[in-house]
């Protein structure tokens, strides 16, 4: 029998073997107190990424290769300084994404995805495909990897 279209795209995605659950998994986990609502798992992923910016700079950072704060503002999107400012601390709070000096005076950061970043990627690629698939007028500009 052979594969579906969907099965095949989620093979190719980058998985690790070694680890458990076969996406790259962080050392260490969050706190309890990242659950904000209950010990839901998926209540508490969306009190980490669920608001409406968090995964778009994700995206920009791991499908587009956005790094730093003038390219996040360049997006279609139209991302205020403020908000940038303040979900990029979030990300780097929740170990998400790291910050790295590429600028000294003034201090300027680029900012990449950790592993537990890393490991939205496949959803990321979910969500481009199910709105592929069920709203009209989007096409996905986004190829598994």
């Amino acid at each position: 029998m052979s594969r579906s279209r969907r099965e095949t795209e989620v093979s190719v995605l980058r998985l690790d073997p070694s680890k458990p659950c076969g996406y790259p998994c962080p050392m260490n986990k969050l706190p309890q107190s990242t659950s904000k609502r209950s010990k839901c798992s998926i209540a508490t992923a969306l009190d980490v990424v669920g608001d409406k910016w968090t995964l778009l700079i994700v995206r920009d950072i791991g499908l587009l290769g956005r790094h730093r704060n003038k390219h996040f503002q360049e997006a279609n999107e139209g991302i205020t300084s403020s908000i940038l400012a303040n979900r990029l601390k979030s990300l780097c709070e929740t170990n998400l994404v790291r910050k790295i000096p590429y600028q000294d005076n003034p201090r300027r950061y680029e900012y990449h995805l950790t592993e537990s970043g890393e490991a939205l990627m496949p959803i990321l690629y979910a969500m481009s495909q199910w709105s592929s698939d069920h709203v009209e007028g989007v096409r996905s500009r986004h190829q598994t990897k």
